[in-house]
Parts: structure tokens; sequence; C-alpha cells
């Protein structure tokens, strides 16, 4: 999961890190490292005695853990994030991990783009173990992600992830444990602008190295490394079902070989994901994954002269609004926008991304850059999914 960073700067404060009075984190975290040697080792057998901590962990409501800052990992920075989406646990894995419905559609203020290497799918993992007695899956993978710009520099990299998932049935409940760790450091961060306020999910990318926040043009910004684990689960009060996602995050960035990263600005992106997906999630007008996936087919088919000809609206509405835009109307953003050059200079995977994301942003209601009807996506239909 890409979580997006604010960048520390100095004299920023620090959270206490979790010790050995923190008892039942601190057995989470027993659970966390054996998580990571099982991905490291591409284990297949799970020792479940050896995440009975994480479990034990899980059982409680630990929302007044969330946001502690961790001991450090690989010289990273970590901290523990609890937050609920209101939605039932197999509702929210229909979207987060269908194979054919972008990840960048459900984290649209997270992520950019993200791609995974071909093989078995969660989706039909989660299934079979619905549907069987074993215990768990477990699935290995790599993936690409690059996300979207900073809240306070406005630069954004793109990485590649190592990748576990632990399907796990176990006491009457099932879990989805996502084991994730960098595999080699980012690229050299760009500069990238949010547009307005961060919730409408209007950002630009520029190709030029660097920051966009004055005086950080020259920064040559990276994610040298980043590990994570996150699991799903339910929780049930009185018969109101939803999911609940426990995350233990670490990160190190910045540049000149130095960690910028605190705790607080790991926390600011986890509650900036967090967000997100529980306005995707959790809408009422939110499509039903079948349709997500025929808009995601019908995207994908398209000629890159046929995107381009449908966000082409969308230029035209970008370029009024970076007239004004303090950020936008700087020459060096002006000379892309203006005319919607942009556009060309666009990979197809980028081009469908945003086509995808302004088409979603219509059917839940919000405001989109896309404007007309000439760069819709199917009909407009509503209906959540199940």
């Amino acid at each position: 999961m890409a979580l997006f960073l604010l960048w520390a700067w100095p004299g920023a404060p620090r959270a206490g890190a979790a010790g050995p009075e923190n008892d039942p984190l601190s057995e989470a975290l027993k659970s966390v490292d054996y998580l990571s040697r099982f991905m490291d080792e591409g284990g297949t057998d799970l020792d479940i005695a050896m995440i009975r901590g994480l479990l034990d962990f899980l059982r409680k409501d630990a929302a007044p853990l969330s946001g502690k800052e961790l001991e450090g990992r690989h010289r990273s920075t970590g901290i523990y994030f609890q937050f609920e989406i209101d939605a039932p646990m197999e509702q929210v894995i229909n979207y987060l991990h269908h194979h054919e419905i972008p990840r960048n559609l459900i984290m649209p203020s997270s992520i950019r783009l993200r791609a995974k290497k071909p093989g078995r799918t969660v989706l039909q993992a989660w299934r079979e173990l619905k549907e069987s007695k074993r215990p768990y899956v477990v699935l290995h993978g790599e993936e690409y992600e690059e996300n979207t710009p900073d809240l306070t520099t406005g630069g954004y990299n793109g990485y590649s992830n190592q990748h576990t998932v632990i399907l796990l049935n176990h006491e009457g409940r099932r879990y989805l444990l996502s084991v994730a760790r960098q595999k080699e450091p980012s690229s050299v961060g760009r500069k990238g602008v949010v547009i307005g306020e961060d919730h409408d999910w209007n950002y630009f990318y520029s190709t030029e190295e660097g920051l966009t926040r004055n005086g950080l043009g020259w920064v040559n910004s990276t994610i040298y490394d980043s590990f994570s684990v996150n699991v799903l689960h339910q929780v049930d009060d009185s018969g109101h079902l939803r999911t609940r996602q426990n995350m233990f995050v670490w990160k190190r960035a910045g540049w000149s070989g130095l960690n910028m990263v605190q705790a607080h600005h790991i926390e600011s992106g986890c509650v900036r994901y967090a967000q997100g997906v529980k306005s995707v999630l959790e809408s009422p007008r939110l499509p039903a994954p079948e349709e997500l996936v025929a808009m995601s087919r019908e995207a994908a088919a398209l000629s890159e002269e046929e995107l381009r000809l449908r966000l082409a609206s969308y230029a035209r509405r970008l370029e009024r609004i970076a007239a004004e835009d303090p950020v936008l109307s700087r020459r060096e953003f002006q000379a892309v926008i203006q005319n919607g050059r942009f556009l060309e200079s666009m990979s197809k995977n980028e081009l469908v991304a945003l086509l995808l994301k302004e088409n979603l942003k219509i059917r839940l209601g919000k405001p989109s850059l896309l404007a007309g009807s000439g760069g819709l996506l199917l009909s407009r239909r509503s209906g959540h999914g199940t």
C-alpha cells in the first residue's frame, strides 16, 4: 500500500516509541517480525502460533494506540495506525482486492498508478478460503506503485514492492494480512501539484525532477525504504458489520542520504489514505464492482489518441484553473499546461488512470474537471456492490 509522506522539518515533535511496557503491542510486533521473515523466505507453510500475538492484538480495539510511534527498523521511522470502513469485509475485499479494478480507483488520494505482475488473484483465493476448510492461503508477488503529490512538497515517486498476502481462517474469523517491502530505492521525486483541496483528488504531474515547494526545486528526493503489515478483519457491534484495518508502517525517505521522515508525517499519510478509501467505499453512490470492471476494460481498450480526445475537456478546464492557481500559474507549469500539451507526454497507463478517476468522481457525485459528456465511460448508473 502506498502511503503518502509529509516531509519532516527540523524541530518537529516526535511521539514516544513503543517499548517493552506496551505488552500487547510488543507481542504484535514479534508477529510482524515473523511475517517479514516469512515473506523474505517466500514461505508457504505459515506457523499460526508465530502470529498469535498479532491476532490477540487485533481482537482488541486498539484505537487509543493509533498514531503510536514504533521502534525503528533498518533506520526507518514507524507508526501503528487503525481505522474502520463502514462496510462489511466481503464488500471491501470485492473492491479493494479485485484484480480488474485498479487500486488507484479505490485509493485516489494516495496512489496514481499501480501495476501488479500476473498471478493468482486475491479475490480467487478469498473465495476458495470461504468455501473450503483450509486454515490459510498464501500469495507472493510484486507490484509497481506511483504515489500522488505530497501535500507539503508536491513531490511524487515510483517504486516496486515485494508483496505477500495471507488469507487466514482462524477460530471462526477471517483475516487478510498484507505484507509489503520496497525492493529498492524509488525513482527520484518529480514535481507535482495538489490542486485545491486534497479531498477533490485533483493532481497535476510534471515530468521534471525536484520538489514543487519554493526553494526545494533542486532536491532529489527519494523513498529509500518502506515496510508495512496491514490487516483487514471484520468487527460486529449488534449486527452492524464494519471492516477494521490495522496498519504497521515504517518509512525512510528524504535526500542526500538523510531520513527526513518523522512519525507524525507517516500518521498524516495514513489519515489521508484512510479518508480517501472511506470516501469511496462508504459512498452510497459507489458503482457495483462489475461496473467498475466494465469501465476499466472500456478505458483500457481505447487508443492513446482516443484517450486524449476524451480528456480534451479536462485539459481545457485545467488550463483555466491553472491561470489563477498560485502554483500552476508558474512558468514551468504553464509551458506544459497550455493547449493541453501535458497530455502528449502521458503514457497510456497514465491516461487511462486519469480518465477512470474522473469518471469515478462523476459517479460518486464529486466535482470533476471532465466537463461535458465526451469523456464518460458507459452509461451513468448507480448501485452499491455486494
